[in-house]
């Protein structure tokens, strides 16, 4: 199963926020490669920017290392531009994060934000719901 990444998922877990526990378990089975996890490559100079003034420059290069460890980054370029544009959703972000989502075949996009991505042509789903309601018995 493939499934992209938005980079609210990473920040919970980076900043230690309440929901930390249901990301970093999603971001665990994509370690284990359970799940096939993406993340558009506009994320990581986000994520880090975010990040670093919370956690310190040295443990945000260390989780930015980590994650391109364990996921597969996807291009952000002028075609992935050029179809998050033409997508009917209002956040460019998170347009590209859907663009990002098709482009790499994606069977969901595991967001805090499910609603934000009403229009994407991927189905967007919470980490709660997905490990709730997602079958991960294959490949045991």
């Amino acid at each position: 199963m493939i499934v992209t990444i938005d980079l609210n998922v990473i920040v919970e877990v980076l900043l230690g926020r309440e929901d930390r526990e249901v990301c970093e378990k999603i971001l665990t089975l994509c370690k284990r490669g359970r799940i096939d996890g993406r993340l558009p490559s506009h994320a990581l100079p986000t994520i880090y920017y975010v990040a670093r003034p919370k956690i310190g420059n040295d443990k945000a290069l260390i989780a930015i290392d980590e994650l391109n460890d364990d996921l597969t980054i996807t291009p952000v370029d002028n075609a992935l531009i050029r179809k998050a544009r033409s997508l009917n959703i209002s956040d460019f972000e998170d347009a590209i994060v859907a663009a990002s989502a098709v482009e790499s075949k994606s069977d969901f996009i595991i967001t805090k934000n499910s609603k934000d991505f009403a229009a994407s042509p991927v189905p967007a789903i919470t980490p709660e719901r997905f490990m709730r309601d997602i079958d991960l018995s294959f490949g045991r």
